[in-house]
């Protein structure tokens, strides 16, 4: 179906049963909506009407993402942010006292954000995975190796998921330019956000090391 619509000239995308498609004005939207809908029902699918929206938006939540085509901007969708806020308050009110399972489905929540708040999601969830990897079980108490660490990424995490939550991709600013940067005892590396992609990695001398 995919590349019969794509054939006749449709910008939409599949991800399994949800579909997102987009033209530059309200009337082709409006017409090539009322295309996909028909070939669907002539190839003998069951549209799920109250779950689809045919007619043309300008902002709409597709795959638990907001998607707005007025401010040019991508964001998290609320329910699934405050899912998110509510998972590393709940095990930091717990902690050390939480299983593999519990780290696993917020730093899940995490990286499926990715899309809006880019490499961060997996720059700030390293220690997190490093004690689900360590577990002995899925559901017994984990024993986490990097404590600290882990506690400051579930830390970081409370009180930046707001923040973090829109990605735009129009500025009309002068953009901020975000380095992030680790180091440990044989080498460093630092990258750049958004400035062509900008990477800096090195290994230290023995000199550096000591």
């Amino acid at each position: 179906m995919v590349k019969y619509w794509r054939e006749n000239g449709v910008d939409i995308v599949l991800y399994l049963d949800d579909g997102l498609g987009m033209s530059e004005g309200y009337l082709e939207c409006q017409n090539i909506s009322e295309f996909v809908k028909s070939s669907l029902e002539l190839a003998g699918f069951l549209i799920n009407e109250q779950k689809s929206i045919f007619d043309p938006v300008q902002c709409l939540e597709w795959l638990g993402l907001i998607w707005d085509s007025i401010s040019f901007s991508l964001a998290v969708s609320e329910r699934r942010l405050n899912d998110a806020k509510e998972s590393p308050d709940n095990i930091l009110n717990k902690f050390p006292i939480i299983s593999a399972r519990q780290l696993a489905q917020f730093t899940g929540r995490i990286i499926i954000m990715s899309p809006v708040m880019g490499n961060v999601t997996s720059l700030m969830t390293r220690h997190l995975y490093f004690a689900i990897e360590n577990r002995k079980s899925w559901d017994g108490n984990l024993d986490i190796a990097y404590t600290e660490s882990v506690l400051a990424e579930l830390r970081f995490w409370s009180d930046s998921l707001t923040n973090l939550n829109q990605k735009n991709f129009v500025n009309d600013t002068l953009p901020n330019i975000v380095v992030y940067s680790d180091a440990s005892n044989v080498a460093a590396g630092a990258f750049t956000v958004e400035l062509n992609e900008k990477v800096f990695h090195s290994t230290w001398s023995e000199y550096e090391k000591t």
